[in-house]
């Protein structure tokens, strides 16, 4: 090398290289060519010294060859663009050429320097290229599943055709931005975009199992499930290559079902008997709050016991009832319904309550996989069933005496001719006084009968309070000089003015005053105190026997009558306090009462109405 000259390093180097390389005169007429351009044409040098390069080219347009004289001879410039050329066995083939002009130190044009490099194999292989990612493209935009790729400030770099149905737009439209530009949903936005750098830094795949993706034109959301995994080069990050599963349909099918299972919890909640669950071996497996409540236990408590073994059941005798006459056990075993009832169930608290119940089996393909047992507490039915026995005696009891009387003294007034007047004065009276006492029993049934079927109608009016209680006391006056009594009234106000229904607070003050003149001790005060502030209060004292503590709790039930009461007023029929405690609820008021050391009080708050 260091025995060339310049010119001959550069002729050997030209001799040398793999590209196709020629140089012509002015008029394109070639004065060199090297062994590139014999191997890549097929001509020898010899075929070529004197030609021009059409020996080869020629094969585009004329536009194209009017260009490039343009460029190379006008402008001086080098003119570089893709070629397609024949060579000399009529192969076509396809050339990346560059064609530059030669100045001498004049800047004047002497000729031109042009080479080749083949890149037939390369345009091959980039059509297959081509060919295979449009073949992908097509696989990938019919998947209906979201194919995407991102990069770190979370712009797609790749999406299929799904993707951009999400967000209503298309795929050219979509590639290069991020989910910002179409997204205006910022949380999904800032959760995406915070996943998809926790894959980059953990290098890391990530499964998300499910998040919203709002299409901004329609405003709706679907539901994905997402497997983000990243994309490395180099040990480095680059991308996230994301897949997601349209899983609204499943989510709403589980919203459904979840709106169900809402729906049932509450039925169950709601339902007033108790409901237990059990397997086929008796085991239980559910239990509702109502029958938690009755029963004391919490369902954790009892959850895989055996329901026999855990709650216990009497007779009407108090008696145990065995396992083997357990309607659950023949319910097990026959694989029937079983009702019972006159059976007591035992508390955790080891108390008992009536019970009625019925145990139904479960099937599942004809196969008996467990059983239901519904029960409700009859406490209050056995009350209304004893109670009506009491009413039926008291109604017969109260109903025959004073009807006894009034036979008895109609037929001595047929049947005597001659009465004194004073005699027959007497038999009216006690006539009178005992048909008005049936009276008052049958308005009493009928007032308590019209409440608690809510056909009494209230119709309020301004009434003035201290004047209907002032009546009311005059209209006792009889009853209450009988027993020597002495009534206090009270009043905050010369007039105290309430809206309300005036038949109802009269049933109240009627009946709370009668109970007191029927037990105070003779000759003592009963005090009656009304109070006007933001509601009125209504008080009523008397001195007499007071009520028992056992009493005490059933004082407002029907036909409810202690036994201190009962021989104080033998003909009293129960109805008095129980119409009152309902008038006042009625009314949205208040009552209680106090009782001690012979002294009892009653408390009636009631609303004063807008006046």
């Amino acid at each position: 090398m260091d025995n060339l000259n310049e010119a001959e390093t550069f002729k050997l180097a030209l001799e040398n290289a793999s590209n196709h390389i020629v140089i012509t005169d002015t008029e394109g007429k070639i004065v060199y060519a090297n062994h590139g351009a014999e191997k890549t044409t097929g001509y020898s040098k010899e075929e070529m010294i004197g030609k021009t390069p059409k020996l080869w080219g020629g094969l585009m347009d004329k536009i194209f060859y009017k260009n490039l004289w343009h460029t190379i001879k006008i402008e001086k410039k080098p003119f570089i663009a893709e070629f397609k050329n024949r060579r000399k066995d009529g192969e076509i083939y396809i050339a990346i050429g560059r064609i530059s002009p030669i100045l001498n130190k004049q800047k004047k044009l002497i000729g031109f320097v042009a080479s080749e490099e083949d890149v037939t194999l390369l345009e091959n292989l980039s059509d297959a290229l081509i060919e295979q990612r449009t073949f992908l493209r097509r696989v990938v935009d019919t998947d209906p599943h979201l194919i995407f790729a991102k990069d770190w400030d979370g712009r797609f770099t790749f999406i299929n055709k799904a993707v951009a149905d999400v967000y209503g737009a298309t795929i050219d439209s979509l590639l290069g931005k991020t989910d910002t530009d179409f997204n205006k949903n910022e949380e999904e936005v800032k959760h995406f975009l915070s996943d998809d750098r926790e894959v980059m830094s953990s290098k890391k795949p990530k499964f998300i199992p499910e998040e919203p993706v709002t299409n901004p034109k329609t405003g709706k959301t679907k539901w994905f499930q997402t497997i983000k995994v990243p994309l490395i080069v180099q040990n480095r990050p680059k991308q996230i290559l994301g897949v997601a599963t349209d899983i609204t349909e499943r989510k709403q099918y589980e919203e459904i079902i979840e709106v169900e299972k809402v729906k049932d919890e509450a039925i169950l909640k709601s339902i007033g008997e108790g409901l237990i669950a059990t397997d086929k071996n008796g085991s239980i497996t559910m239990m509702n709050p109502t029958a938690e409540l009755l029963l004391g236990y919490k369902f954790e408590e009892l959850v895989g016991k055996k329901l026999v073994d855990k709650i216990i059941i009497l007779d009407e005798s108090g008696k145990p009832i065995t396992t083997e006459k357990r309607a659950l056990t023949k319910t097990l075993r026959l694989g029937k319904q079983i009702s019972t009832s006159n059976h007591y169930y035992v508390r955790k608290n080891k108390t008992k309550f009536p019970i009625s119940a019925t145990v139904t089996p479960i099937f599942l393909n004809n196969t008996m996989i467990g059983s239901i047992e519904v029960f409700r507490d009859i406490t209050h039915e056995k009350e209304v069933d004893q109670a009506k026995t009491e009413f039926v005696s008291l109604a017969a009891h109260q109903l025959r005496a004073p009807l006894t009387t009034i036979s008895w003294h109609a037929e001595l007034l047929l049947t005597k001719n001659r009465i004194h007047d004073k005699k027959k004065d007497d038999y009216l009276k006690e006539i009178y006084q005992a048909n008005k006492g049936m009276i008052q029993l049958v308005d009493a049934l009928l007032n308590v009968s019209r409440i608690e079927l809510g056909t009494f109608t209230i119709k309020p009016e301004k009434i003035n309070l201290v004047k209907i209680s002032k009546g009311i006391i005059k209209e006792l006056n009889n009853q209450i000089k009988s027993k020597s009594l002495t009534v206090v009234d009270k009043y905050s106000k010369e007039a105290i003015f309430i809206k309300t229904d005036v038949s109802l607070i009269k049933m109240i003050l009627l009946n709370l005053l009668t109970n007191a003149i029927k037990y105070s001790n003779p000759k003592t005060d009963i005090f009656l105190n009304i109070e006007e502030k933001e509601t009125i209060t209504i008080k009523v004292i008397n001195h007499g026997i007071a009520i028992e503590k056992d009493d005490q709790r059933k004082l407002f039930t029907k036909f409810f009558r202690g036994e201190k009461a009962k021989t104080m007023d033998s003909l009293g029929n129960g109805l008095g306090l129980y119409l009152v405690k309902s008038i006042v609820d009625r009314l949205k008021g208040k009552i209680a009462f106090e009782s001690s050391d012979e002294k009892t009080t009653f408390t009636v708050i009631v609303p004063k109405g807008k006046l």
